[in-house]
């Protein structure tokens, strides 16, 4: 899973196969009691909600993350450099990076992301 800093806010979309949303709750309360975040299940059309102090699951029919502002783009195109990096060109294994990753959950991961939704690094 992955986290998005949306204009103060952690926002993740997850697509599990089993409704995990009551068990992710208490490790992600008491890993960030102090952050504002969302986690939305796409499948089971819930959403942990959890701001300092409370949290709740909510009833969700659908979720549009808002788009990243600047810095949450250049740490995503930081990410995906990084995982393009070490890649050992040579060593290429699809059928290896699907045991350890399943296909299914790639959409949900910054390093297989289209460059379209990342942006290229800022200028300096």
């Amino acid at each position: 899973m992955r986290f998005s800093d949306i204009h103060g806010v952690l926002v993740s979309v997850i697509g599990p196969k089993n409704c995990l949303l009551p068990f992710l709750a208490p490790h992600f309360c008491d890993r960030y009691p102090r952050e504002r975040f969302l986690i939305f299940d796409e499948v089971h059309r819930m959403a942990l909600v959890h701001r300092p102090g409370e949290a709740a699951i909510i009833p969700m029919d659908r979720f549009r993350m808002a788009d990243p502002g600047p810095e949450e783009v250049y740490y995503r195109s930081l990410w995906k450099q990084y995982y393009e990096a070490i890649e050992i060109r040579p060593r290429h294994n699809e059928t290896c990076r699907m045991t350890h990753m399943p296909k299914r959950y790639w959409k949900y991961l910054t390093e297989f992301m289209a460059t379209a939704h990342i942006a290229a690094l800022p200028q300096k």
